[in-house]
């Protein structure tokens, strides 16, 4: 978004504009607090695919733990909802004859 933000044009209500907020809030949000939740959980280190990305706490921290518990799914959910959401008004805008995904993707129609 910040390689295309130049080319795009102003999103064309509020509703839009607090939408992509949103979606970069939680793309950052749902990642971190699960982080967070992993550190404080004393589960040891995060391995991804066998790979070492961050060490953990040796014991558990309780607000690191609530924090991740109450948080990162229903979060991890509103994202997926909001996703879902975009690509339902991508198809509502082509059918109203709006070719919005050339501009979401840096191309002119």
């Amino acid at each position: 978004a910040l390689l295309n933000a130049s080319k795009r044009p102003a999103a064309d209500s509020f509703a839009a504009k607090a939408g992509h907020l949103a979606l970069y809030v939680f793309m950052l949000a749902v990642p971190v607090i699960g982080m967070i939740r992993q550190y404080g959980g004393g589960r040891g280190p995060l391995k991804v695919f066998g790979v070492e990305v961050m060490q953990g706490s040796p014991e558990k921290i309780e607000w690191m733990s609530n924090l991740g518990n109450m948080a990162h799914g229903k979060l991890g959910w509103l994202l997926f909802a909001l996703v879902a959401g975009h690509i339902a008004m991508v198809v509502v805008h082509r059918l109203q004859g709006h070719d919005v995904l050339y501009r979401m993707i840096g191309r002119r129609s």
